[in-house]
């Protein structure tokens, strides 16, 4: 009996050291989270949100100057490049394809140095030019897209850290220190703000680019089927 009853208190007495020893680690992680605000966390928090801005910018920048490069003009393109394929002008397709830069160019003259090398020859070498284009389309738009998706909780984080070191600074509550704390809970706000002010145009920047490389790869894919009909046919043969 006085076993068990000294067992029961020797558990009872390891659960109290246990729970002290957690509460005690809770306190030291609150204490040192609080000393981090306090030391000027949420500033370097906005920094970094100026410079993903920054670097967002240079991105959708880029982007739009490679995308215009490998557009140009769809529907000009594959009119012209089908009417030669009907009148069976190869050469001559792949003549004015010559220091054509777009992605429709680049595939279309893959297949078009494939013709005498058969359906097979021409369906393989524009799928394996397609996605060397997809590959170059889609350089940096993941991290358009990452940007897009992290940036609003890292300006949430800024508003948390800043409230933090707003209130642990705040000592006692007079009608003196309300206007002042007020302007700075709305400070803290802004990093939220422009956590979103990043978000949204990296946002729309992947997505339309990424609208734009489909329907790039459309375009290619309609050259494709039609340079596969006329794989068949006699045409001069061509140095690779």
């Amino acid at each position: 009996m006085l076993f068990s009853v000294t067992s029961c208190a020797d558990a009872l007495m390891c659960d109290t050291v246990d729970e002290m020893n957690e509460n005690g680690d809770a306190l030291l992680i609150t204490e040192l989270t609080v000393k981090i605000a306090n030391a000027g966390a949420g500033n370097v928090i906005m920094w970094f949100m100026v410079v993903l801005s920054l670097i967002s910018i240079v991105l959708i920048i880029e982007r739009f100057l490679h995308f215009r490069r490998a557009c140009g003009d769809l529907e000009i393109q594959y009119a012209r490049l089908s009417a030669h394929l009907r009148n069976e002008e190869f050469m001559q397709a792949l003549d004015e394809l010559k220091d054509d830069m777009t992605m429709v160019g680049r595939v279309a003259r893959t297949g078009l140095n494939r013709l005498h090398h058969g359906r097979q020859a021409v369906q393989e070498s524009m799928a394996a030019a397609t996605l060397l284009e997809r590959q170059k389309g889609e350089r940096f738009l993941s991290v358009l897209g990452t940007l897009g998706a992290n940036a609003p909780f890292i300006g949430l984080l800024g508003t948390v850290v800043e409230i933090i070191h707003t209130l642990s600074n705040s000592g006692s509550m007079t009608a003196e220190r309300i206007p002042q704390m007020m302007a700075d809970l709305s400070t803290a706000l802004a990093a939220t703000a422009v956590g979103l002010l990043v978000a949204l145009p990296a946002v729309a920047a992947n997505n339309y680019f990424r609208r734009r490389l489909q329907t790039m790869e459309s375009a290619a894919s309609a050259i494709g089927h039609e340079l596969i009909s006329y794989a068949n046919l006699p045409h001069p043969e061509r140095e690779q």
